[in-house]
C-alpha cells in the first residue's frame, strides 16, 4: 500500500465511526421522544425538541462523550500500539469473558493508575501483583514506579497471551512477568507487599481472594498494603479483623473519577 494512502485509511476509518456515533446519537434521541410522546423536527443538520427534558439532554450527552472516547481509544490504537505491536486499549471479546468468576477486562487511564499510586513509600525491595491484569496495562505503568518486582496473574489464557505479548515489546521481561491463574486458587502472596485490584471479580470470589492475603499475612507478617479500584467489596473486607481502611481517594479517569481504597495488614488484637 502506497504511503499516502496509508496515512489516509486511519482518518476514514475514524471519520465513518464518528458518523456512526452520531447517526446513533440521533436515533436515540428520537426513540426517546417517540417513547414520551414529545414531538421532534429534524432540519438541516439541527435537531430542535419540544420540550427537551434534562434527561435527554444528559442521555444525549453521554452518547456523544462515549462516541468521543471510542474515537479516543481507536486513535491510541492506530496511531500508538499497533506500530508498536502492542494491544492494551482494545476491547477484548465479549464470548470470551462469559464466566461468572470474572468482570470484563478494562483499565483506567495511565495518569489515573499513577495517582493510585501517588504518596505510597515505594521502595527497590517491593513487589507488586496485579490480581486480573487483563492485558497488563498497569503492569506497564507499575514498571516506571520503583517496584523491585512485578507480577500479575489473570484467568483468561487469551488475555495472558495478549499480556506476555505487550511485556516482550516493551522489554520489560526482566521485571515483569505474568500467569495464568485463577485467583481463588491463587495462594503464592508472601513475596509481595502490594496487591492490586481493579474490581475484577464478584464479592464470592473477593471474599476467598482476602482469605487467602490473610493467610499469607500470618505466614509472613509484613508491610502489605492493598489498592481496591472501584471498591465493591469495601464493605466485606473492612469486616476483616486482619485488615483496616487507611485512605480512600479519588481518581479521574476519562468516563468519570474512580473511587480507591487503601488497606494495610495488622496484627490481630
Amino acid at each position: 500500500m502506497p504511503p499516502f494512502f496509508r496515512i489516509i485509511v486511519p482518518f476514514y476509518y475514524i471519520f465513518i465511526v464518528f458518523s456512526i456515533v452520531v447517526l446513533l446519537s440521533y436515533r436515540e434521541i428520537y426513540l426517546i421522544c417517540l417513547r414520551k410522546h414529545t414531538p421532534v423536527l429534524f432540519h438541516t443538520m439541527e435537531w430542535t425538541v419540544f420540550p427537551l427534558e434534562n434527561a435527554m439532554k444528559g442521555a444525549y450527552m453521554r452518547l456523544i462523550k462515549e462516541g468521543l472516547i471510542r474515537l479516543y481509544h481507536m486513535a491510541v490504537y492506530l496511531f500508538y500500539e499497533k506500530p508498536r505491536g502492542l494491544d492494551f486499549i482494545r476491547i477484548f471479546d465479549a464470548q470470551s469473558r462469559l464466566n461468572q468468576k470474572v468482570f470484563v477486562s478494562s483499565t483506567i487511564p495511565k495518569k489515573a493508575i499513577k495517582q493510585c499510586l501517588e504518596g505510597l513509600e515505594i521502595e527497590k525491595c517491593d513487589a507488586i501483583i496485579d490480581i486480573g491484569c487483563g492485558k497488563g496495562h498497569a503492569l506497564s505503568v507499575f514498571s516506571q514506579a520503583g517496584f523491585g518486582r512485578i507480577h500479575g496473574i489473570e484467568l483468561i489464557d487469551a488475555l495472558c497471551e495478549i499480556t506476555k505479548q505487550n511485556i516482550r515489546k516493551l522489554k520489560l521481561e526482566g521485571l515483569v512477568t505474568v500467569e495464568n491463574a485463577d485467583a481463588e486458587k491463587f495462594t503464592a502472596y508472601d513475596d509481595f507487599s502490594y496487591i492490586y485490584l481493579f474490581n475484577p471479580f464478584p464479592a464470592s470470589v473477593m471474599q476467598t481472594v482476602i482469605e487467602n492475603i490473610e493467610k499469607s499475612y500470618r505466614r509472613k507478617p509484613r508491610k502489605l498494603i492493598l489498592i481496591y479500584v472501584n471498591p465493591v467489596c469495601d464493605d466485606m473486607i473492612i469486616r476483616s479483623k486482619w485488615i483496616r481502611r487507611i485512605e480512600k481517594r479519588t481518581v479521574k479517569g476519562l468516563r468519570s473519577e474512580a473511587e480507591v481504597c487503601y488497606y494495610a495488614f495488622d496484627p490481630a488484637e
